[in-house]
């Protein structure tokens, strides 16, 4: 789905009308009721639900973070613990995004 790690960590109310869209889509396929539990369907299918897709994406863009292949906005916006402090500290290998004021702005890809 393009740009799912941008729009993927939208309020929930907006998420869940893609997810209804989705479930519809995969019980139409197997031309099941409108309230069959979909978990196996798309197991059977082969697809991943909008949840998993997201959760794929954000673990890929952080593979090519941590081997430094993303854009240089991302290298410089993420850092480690130990570029904080100059003493080492129980949090050195953690990740560290920077701090932000609104919720809007904690949602996006850059922070």
């Amino acid at each position: 789905m393009y740009g799912i790690t941008l729009w993927g960590s939208a309020y929930k109310i907006h998420l869940d009308k893609i997810k209804i869209v989705q479930k519809r889509v995969v019980r139409s396929i197997y031309d099941a009721e409108y309230n069959e539990y979909t978990h196996t369907l798309f197991t059977e299918l082969g697809l991943l639900k909008l949840e998993d897709i997201y959760k794929y994406e954000i673990s890929k863009f952080m593979y090519y973070y941590l081997n430094k292949t993303t854009p240089l906005t991302f290298q410089l916006n993420i850092k480690y613990g130990s570029n904080v402090h100059s003493y080492s500290t129980r949090q050195a290998k953690a990740l560290r995004i920077p701090r932000h004021r609104l919720r809007s702005t904690s949602s996006l890809q850059v922070y």
